[in-house]
């Protein structure tokens, strides 16, 4: 006799089940809850429910909420920080019912395991451990967002969601900082002249505030040339609005970088350009050379001298301060306050660095420790960091965190050149070449503005590992013979 053959157990489909439950929820909340409160909480269960049931969504929004991550921020819960949280319990949550592909591999994944472990190592020596705690919270952050990126952004129509992401929440960031730079409404310190004040965003800072544009720039002027050079025949307006918005968050992002006045991003953006010029073509270097060439003539008969006196002055004290004066004997002046400052920071970085060779002072602890090591008379308070963040995680971290940290740096740039040779080969997406060309360049100026700055900071993190994680997502072999499949889907 034949047994019965057991029906197949239905897998649960989650999208459904959080829906109806968040239905229910929003039903009592705005039933229950004066209007105010409810309103916000049915938002918050609204944004959660959509999250849990397409983690890709919160990947994007929090892609959108970098520059907003202060908004309503109690300590270390922020709206950046709740999105990260609920994203990864979400991604968790569907690859323990649905299961889910191998992440693509590269020497990334451990070079940045290897360099966060570099840092908790660190810890050892910290006077401070709450705030080691908290930096290491914010490597571990990224390390995290940059596997998150290599699971849910597999297809180029998920890459271009990214891009979108990044290019809605870098225009909106710069339009700010022009309506600051423009109405002269920053504080005296970021004055320009009379009239005009230095950009600075909601950062705060015009650096940082520089620094979080340039990481977008290099991606939004190639998305939106990618835009302009594929436009079909009979192009639908949604493709336009897409590519005339994404040539507009590119000037729009450039022209706030110009803004910010920051030397350091100035040059990193600079880097970034000369970087992807290179890397482009033959062609692409011979009309760049050109125009190095006549651009350099222009100014040595003296063509310098049609811009404006703010942004000669601004170039002029790169140079100008070139000769390093002692800061334990300069006189302070409004020409070289930010030299002195930056120096007598890398000073105090130096200086806590001889102290402890192999693990610095400890992750998070340089303010801690900075009036142990300044010999500044004059720049008493830590700003911060170290002006520098390769001598700042020498002096937090010591060689094992400044080893591990050019370990990674070494394995992006490897990745990098083995993407650009697989996306070199015939029949790959030009989209995917030219984001490694982007991504080249936003590594190449984060390189540069970290000499004086330090990039990773303020969850800026999130977004350079998207960059990272980018140089492998677009060289996969999928991208050469699943592309056009890819573009339809809608997962």
């Amino acid at each position: 006799m034949q047994l019965p053959s057991a029906r197949p157990v239905p897998r649960p489909d989650l999208p459904a089940l959080v829906i109806g439950i968040a239905v229910l929820v929003i039903a009592t909340l705005l039933i229950a809850l004066p209007p105010t409160f409810g309103a916000a909480l049915v938002l918050g269960t609204t944004a959660s429910a959509a999250i849990v049931a397409r983690p890709r969504w919160g990947f994007y929004l929090l892609l959108l909420s970098i520059p907003v991550q202060d908004l309503g921020a109690t300590g270390e819960l922020t709206v950046t920080n709740a999105l990260f949280g609920l994203t990864v319990l979400a991604w968790l949550l569907r690859r323990v019912v649905f299961g889910g592909e191998p992440l693509p591999r590269s020497a990334i994944g451990p070079a940045f395991a290897i360099f966060v472990v570099g840092l908790t190592l660190s810890l050892i020596v910290a006077r401070d451990l709450a705030l080691g705690v908290a930096a290491l919270f914010q490597w571990i952050k990224a390390l995290t967002v940059y596997f998150l990126a290599l699971d849910l952004l597999r297809t180029r129509r998920q890459v271009i969601g990214a891009l979108v992401a990044l290019l809605i929440a870098g225009a909106g960031e710069a339009a700010i900082g022009l309506v600051q730079y423009t109405t002269g409404i920053g504080p005296a310190s970021f004055a320009i002249g009379a009239q005009f004040s230095r950009a600075y965003g909601t950062f705060g800072r015009p650096n940082s505030y520089a620094g979080y544009l340039e990481m977008i720039l290099p991606l939004a002027v190639i998305f939106a040339w990618w835009l302009w050079r594929s436009r079909p025949t009979g192009e639908s307006w949604q493709r336009r609005a897409l590519r005339l918005g994404a040539l507009g968050a590119a000037g729009l992002i450039g022209l706030a970088l110009l803004a910010s006045f920051s030397r350091g991003a100035w040059l990193g953006t600079a880097g970034a350009f000369g970087a992807m010029i290179v890397l482009t073509s033959t062609r692409t270097r011979a009309i760049a050379a050109t125009v190095a060439i006549v651009g350099g003539v222009f100014l040595l008969l003296g063509g310098g001298a049609a811009l404006p006196s703010s942004v000669q002055d601004r170039v002029g004290s790169i140079l100008g301060n070139a000769a390093a004066p002692d800061v334990r004997t300069a006189f302070i002046t409004a020409e070289n306050f930010a030299i002195v400052e930056r120096l007598a920071h890398w000073e105090a970085g130096l200086n806590m660095f001889r102290s402890d060779r192999p693990l610095g002072v400890g992750l998070g602890n340089f303010n801690v420790r900075y009036t142990e090591f300044g010999i500044s008379p004059t720049f008493l308070v830590s700003q911060g960091h170290a002006h520098n963040y390769y001598i700042h995680i020498a002096a937090e971290a010591g060689l094992v965190g400044l080893g591990a940290y050019m370990l990674l740096l070494a394995a992006i740039l490897l990745t990098g050149f083995r993407s650009l040779q697989l996306t070199g080969r015939a029949g790959h997406d030009p989209l995917a070449r030219g984001i490694v060309i982007a991504c080249f360049g936003t590594i190449t100026a984060v390189a540069i503005h970290n000499v004086f700055e330090n990039l990773h900071v303020l969850s800026m993190g999130i977004q350079l590992s998207t960059v990272w994680a980018l140089l492998t997502i677009v060289a996969r072999p999928a991208w050469i013979v699943t592309k056009s499949a890819n573009d339809d889907e809608a997962r």
